[in-house]
């Protein structure tokens, strides 16, 4: 997890890259908007959602800035994406409920998605997410991992690791 890049070839190196940037411009258009659908005012309830949008953008552009540990943030933002298909589809189908009739094929399947998403968003956040914790934890504290990255910034990089996977256990 906390290899340099440098010795990437070109295409891994633009494709970690690109997708780095994406994510961190992902990150700060959910943040704007989601503070302007909230009418700008922060709620209790907003503040882990926010401050996971915080540390996942600077673990993001921490790791592409020191050229190293880019694979731990990838990882991370694996397995906290990989349940968004069926988040989609859960939305969708709580918004399809809405305009059909009571007896509507949305209304059949929706309970199905929603404990298809419950599922497998339990397992990715509060089963690998904080088993990621850990190795990327171990990676960044081995002498292998304090060779990539300087041991402060593994001091700083941990919280971030833990704080985006623990702030968004609770949806």
């Amino acid at each position: 997890p906390s290899a340099p890049i440098k010795n990437a070839p070109q295409y891994y190196k633009d494709a970690s890259t690109a997708l780095l940037s994406l994510c961190s411009g992902y990150m700060v258009y959910d943040f704007i908007f989601m503070m302007k659908n909230s009418g700008w005012t922060i709620e209790s309830k907003d503040i882990p959602f926010l401050g996971h949008h915080v540390a996942t953008l600077l673990y993001m552009c921490g790791v592409r800035v020191m050229g190293s540990a880019h694979i731990s943030a990838m990882a991370l933002m694996w397995s906290g994406e990989f349940t968004n298909p069926i988040h989609s589809f859960h939305s969708i189908s709580r918004f399809a409920i809405q305009l059909a009739d009571d007896d509507s094929f949305w209304h059949l399947i929706n309970p199905y998605v929603e404990f298809s998403f419950a599922v497998l968003y339990l397992f990715f956040r509060a089963l690998v997410g904080p088993l990621q914790i850990v190795h990327i934890s171990y990676d960044l504290l081995t002498k292998e991992g304090r060779k990539n990255v300087p041991w402060y910034v593994s001091l700083f990089l941990i919280p971030l690791c833990s704080g985006i996977i623990i702030g968004s256990i609770p949806w």
